[in-house]
């Protein structure tokens, strides 16, 4: 019976760390991810963008505006002076990074990392976002305009009806396992369990942040950080499971079928229809 349930297997963050970036490029290799971001204005990225014509990995645009780590930091590709900190590095928050941000600033630095990517010769497979958006519309705005402009599906969730993308994939539902009580391999691989007997027939996205278990990653922030967990153990249980063969077992058991993002169907809100 062909099967009616698709799952995309996205990993964020491709540029931020040369552990993450590792991470990613085996976990496409060895393993069963399918599509990953680039991180344009952090500080592994041309070290990604080597990868990404090197490994052949479908990538797409992972628009940053923020910087969520109290020591490894990043500033933006342009002066962006409305949503910098003091001291010039991106803020830790998209509450703080717009509140006061100029879309006009947002736009030009969203443009300088969209050409930074393709100056490399690298085609995108679609826009998404890092962290989350402001709910006062701006940041949609601004996305919109290079979604329309270039084509570019936006990653992103199921469709928020308050804020639709001009182009958005058509996901019945998105997961990740990134949660305070899933800090062991065990809890991990239960939680995916139940993630993947929930999908129901259609195309869903299962959101990875892989990287190799390395120190290094332990110096992005302070111990106390409400982000430590994101540093290192939610990234080494997310890059275990995609390079364990009994994940696409499970998968496959549960009659779903792994697809790249670039297969999967694109809701054009303009014209009220999906493109296949």
């Amino acid at each position: 019976m062909p099967a009616n349930k698709f799952l995309c297997i996205m990993a964020d963050d491709f540029g931020m760390h040369p552990a993450i970036n590792e991470g990613i490029v085996k976990a496409f290799s060895d393993g069963i991810l399918t599509d990953t971001n680039l991180m344009a204005p952090t500080p592994a990225i041309q070290e990604a963008l080597a990868l990404t014509k090197s490994v052949g990995i479908p990538v797409g645009l992972h628009a940053t505006f923020t910087c969520d780590w109290d020591i490894y930091s990043w500033k933006p590709l342009t002066a962006a002076k409305s949503f910098v900190a003091p001291d010039g590095r991106m803020k830790d928050s998209f509450e703080a990074a717009w509140k006061d941000a100029s879309e006009e600033e947002a736009l030009a630095e969203l443009y300088a990392q969209y050409r930074l990517v393709r100056s490399a010769g690298i085609q995108l497979t679609h826009v998404g976002h890092h962290m989350w958006y402001d709910k006062a519309g701006k940041f949609n705005r601004v996305m919109n305009t290079l979604i329309t402009k270039e084509n570019l599906p936006y990653r992103g969730s199921p469709m928020v009806p308050e804020f639709p993308f001009a182009l958005q994939y058509a996901w019945q539902s998105d997961f990740y396992l990134s949660d305070p009580a899933v800090v062991t391999l065990s809890a991990a691989r239960d939680s995916l369990k139940k993630n993947l007997a929930a999908l129901t027939p259609g195309y869903h996205i299962w959101v990875t942040h892989p990287a190799i278990d390395h120190e290094s990653l332990d110096r992005l922030c302070t111990v106390n950080s409400p982000a430590r967990n994101w540093a290192r153990t939610y990234r080494a249980l997310d890059l275990a499971l995609l390079l364990d063969p009994e994940t696409a077992d499970w998968i496959h058991s549960h009659g779903i079928q792994i697809v790249p993002v670039a297969k999967c169907p694109v809701l054009d809100v303009r014209e009220h229809e999906t493109i296949l």
